[in-house]
């Protein structure tokens, strides 16, 4: 409830479906400051075009307490998050863990996830993500935070404490070199079905603490040392 009166901008799911983008209003949540855990799921009406949503800045404002937030993904009844503001995420400096699979992000620029400086596990699995050398997504609008950039360096760069990262089910087809050069306490990485075709040893240079490494279903060749 309490949407009834926010934008709806047309857009298409990646299928080419026709349906509109909800704004999910901000300060939503502000008055349950001690909220630790939040699952949200977006649900529609039978019948009902609306496909996503997006949420911008201010969205989580009050939420200083929250640890853990999961936004499901969308389905037979439930929209997905299309897209994410700048400092979004800079009113939740204690969050902890951070679930975004099956999103429709296609992209995730540096600019969408400022302020997760705390962050423990990052699941962006099955969120039609690209490599480095992606070329840009099949929608443009102006929500989004700027231009796609793909899995660069600085995607991760304020995420030092980060334990867990789940990219699984996207389609990474590069890895660039020094992707995680700052996660030095990443224990576990998982690029199950990532879709990319090979890597350098380089791409992992720094993931001193790593523990667990998933690759099954990665179609890998041209494995370097170099």
């Amino acid at each position: 409830g309490g949407c009834e009166n926010n934008p709806l901008h047309p857009e298409e799911t990646h299928n080419g479906a026709p349906g509109f983008a909800l704004v999910l209003p901000n300060s939503l949540f502000s008055k349950l400051e001690g909220l630790t855990s939040l699952h949200l799921h977006v649900r529609y009406a039978h019948g009902s075009r609306l496909n996503c949503y997006i949420i911008t800045a201010g969205f989580l404002a009050g939420l200083q307490k929250l640890q853990s937030l999961k936004f499901a993904p969308g389905g037979t009844s439930g929209a997905a998050l299309m897209s994410i503001g700048p400092a979004t995420f800079e009113d939740v400096p204690n969050l902890l863990h951070l679930d975004l699979s099956g999103s429709e992000l296609g992209f995730h620029s540096r600019s969408n996830i400022d302020g997760l400086h705390r962050l423990r596990t990052l699941d962006l699995s099955d969120c039609n993500l690209c490599g480095s050398d992606c070329d840009a997504p099949w929608y443009e609008t102006p929500w989004m935070a700027s231009a796609p950039e793909g899995l660069v360096p600085a995607t991760f760069q304020d995420m030092g404490s980060l334990e867990e990262l789940d990219l699984s089910s996207n389609n990474i087809d590069h890895l660039g070199q020094d992707l995680f050069s700052s996660l030095r306490n990443l224990r576990v990485l998982r690029l199950v079905n990532a879709g990319f075709l090979g890597f350098l040893f380089n791409n992992f240079r720094g993931l001193l603490s790593l523990r667990e490494l998933w690759l099954r279903n990665c179609n890998l060749f041209g494995l370097s040392s170099q």
